[in-house]
C-alpha cells in the first residue's frame, strides 16, 4: 500500500511538469496528493517500527516473567535449605550437650569399675584360700571311702561265688526243662507243616477260581466291544473304575437286557460307567429313554462328561438327586429327593445301584417302595452287589412286603433279577 502510495505521488509530480506550466491547477493538485502519498508513508513506516518495537517489548516481558518465576522457585528453594540447615544445628548442639554429659558419666562409671574390679581381687584371693582347704579335706575323705569299698567289695566277691554254684545246679535243671520244650516244639512243626499243606490246597482252589473269574471278566469284555463295536477307549469297568463300578459280565447281561426287551424308560439309582453303557444299548435299539439318578454333584459332572465325549447325551436324562429324609415302614432312611422323580411313570427297568453303602445301613432298600407306583404292569428289576448282607436282607423284605415281586436265576456276576407283574 505504501509503496502504491509513492508511485502514485511521483507520478503525479512528472504528470504536473510534462503538461506545462500552463496547467498551473492541475499542477498544485498533482503536487498536493503526492504530498499527501508522501506523508502517508512516512506515517506507515513509524506505524510499523513501533509494534516491532511492542512485540520486542512484550517478549521480553514474558521472558522477565519466567526468569522472576524460576528466582522465586530458587529462593524458596533456599530457604527450605535454611530451615533444614537451623534444624541440624540445633539437633548438633543438643547432641553436643548430650555428648558432655556422657562423658561425665563414662568418666565416673570407669572410676567405680576401678573400684568393683579391686573389691573381687581381694574376694577371690580369699575364696582361692577357701578352696585350698575344701580340696584337702575332700581328698582325705576320698581316700577313707575307698578303703571302706575296697573291704565291701570282697565281701560280694565271697557272695557271688556262693551265689554262683547255686546257678549252675539251677541251669542243669533250665536244660532239661529246654529239651522236652524242643520235642513239644518238633510236635508242633510237624503240625503246621500239615496246616501248611492243607493251606496250600484251599490257596491252590482259590487261585484257580480267581484264575476262572479273570478269564470270565475278559471275555465278557471282549464281547461288549464287539455287541457294540467299539473301536476307542471307553470307561473302566470293575474295581479299577473309580466308584467301584460293574464288572464285565454285570454290564454284558445288562445290557443285553437292554437290547433284548427294548424297554421304553429305564431309571437307574447311582450313576456311573453304568450309564454310558445303557445309554450305547438305547443307541443301538434306537429307542427308550434313560433317568439316572446321582446325590454327588462330583460324579454327576463326570458322568456327563463321559456321556459328551461318547455322543450319548441325548439318550440320558441325568438328574443331580441330593437325599433327603423318608419314613418308610416305620424307618427313616435317606433317600433320592422326591423332586427328582416328580413325573417318572411306566417304568420297563429299574436298576438299582445306589446310594452307595456308605451312605446308612441298607441304603438301597427304598428304591423299591418309593417307586413301586411308578412300576409299568410288567418291569424288571435288577440290583447290584446282592451277594452282600444288607442286599440280600433288602431282596428278602422286597418280596415279603410285595409277593407281586420275584426273584429269579437269571443274573450273571454280582446283579440279582426281581421280575414284576402287577395283579392288582
Amino acid at each position: 500500500m505504501a509503496a502504491l502510495l509513492a508511485t502514485i505521488g511521483i507520478g503525479s509530480l512528472a504528470a504536473g511538469f510534462v503538461l506545462g506550466i500552463g496547467m498551473y491547477v492541475w499542477f498544485g493538485i498533482a503536487a498536493l496528493l503526492g504530498l499527501i502519498a508522501l506523508l502517508g508513508y512516512t506515517q506507515y513506516r513509524h506505524v510499523r517500527r513501533l509494534l516491532v518495537h511492542a512485540e520486542s517489548a512484550q517478549r521480553q516481558a514474558s521472558e522477565n516473567l519466567v526468569l522472576v518465576g524460576r528466582l522465586g522457585a530458587e529462593m524458596e528453594g533456599l530457604r527450605s535449605q535454611h530451615q533444614v540447615l537451623d534444624q541440624q544445628l540445633k539437633e548438633n548442639q543438643v547432641l553436643a550437650v548430650d555428648g558432655i554429659s556422657n562423658s561425665r558419666a563414662a568418666i565416673q562409671l570407669a572410676s567405680d569399675n576401678q573400684a568393683l574390679v579391686l573389691r573381687s581381687f581381694r574376694d577371690l584371693t580369699v575364696q582361692l584360700a577357701a578352696t585350698e582347704q575344701a580340696l584337702l579335706q575332700a581328698q582325705a575323705e576320698s581316700q577313707q571311702v575307698l578303703l571302706q569299698v575296697h573291704a565291701e567289695s570282697q565281701q560280694v566277691l565271697l557272695q557271688a561265688q556262693a551265689r554262683s554254684h547255686t546257678d549252675i545246679r539251677a541251669s542243669a535243671t533250665l536244660g532239661k526243662t529246654a529239651v522236652q520244650e524242643i520235642q513239644s516244639g518238633k510236635k508242633k512243626v510237624e503240625t503246621f507243616l500239615a496246616s501248611e499243606k492243607r493251606l496250600k490246597e484251599i490257596a491252590y482252589r482259590g487261585f484257580g477260581r480267581l484264575q476262572f473269574e479273570t478269564m470270565q471278566e475278559i471275555e465278557s469284555l471282549m464281547q461288549l466291544h464287539a455287541l457294540f463295536d467299539i473301536r476307542h477307549p471307553t470307561p473302566l469297568l470293575g474295581g479299577a473304575a473309580k466308584g467301584w463300578a460293574m464288572e464285565p459280565v454285570s454290564m454284558l447281561f445288562l445290557t443285553r437286557m437292554v437290547l433284548e426287551c427294548r424297554p421304553d424308560l429305564i431309571v437307574e439309582c447311582g450313576s456311573g460307567t453304568s450309564t454310558v453303557w445303557i445309554a450305547r444299548a438305547l443307541a443301538k435299539n434306537g429307542h427308550g429313554r434313560l433317568v439316572s439318578l446321582e446325590n454327588s454333584a462330583e460324579y454327576c459332572a463326570v458322568t456327563r462328561s463321559s456321556l459328551r465325549a461318547n455322543g450319548l447325551e441325548d439318550w440320558v436324562d441325568l438328574r443331580e438327586a441330593p437325599l433327603e429324609q423318608y419314613r418308610l415302614m416305620d424307618d427313616d432312611c435317606l433317600w433320592y429327593s422326591s423332586a427328582a422323580v416328580e413325573g417318572l411313570l411306566g417304568i420297563d427297568l429299574l436298576v438299582v445301584d445306589g446310594p452307595p453303602a456308605a451312605t446308612a445301613g441298607m441304603a438301597r432298600y427304598p428304591a423299591f417302595p418309593i417307586l413301586r407306583g411308578k412300576l409299568s404292569d410288567s418291569a424288571i428289576v435288577i440290583l447290584d452287589d446282592a451277594e452282600r448282607p444288607d442286599e440280600r436282607e433288602i431282596i428278602n423284605r422286597w418280596t415279603t412286603e410285595c409277593p407281586d415281586l420275584v426273584e429269579t436265576a437269571h443274573a450273571a456276576g454280582r446283579l440279582s433279577r426281581l421280575d414284576y407283574r402287577r395283579t392288582r
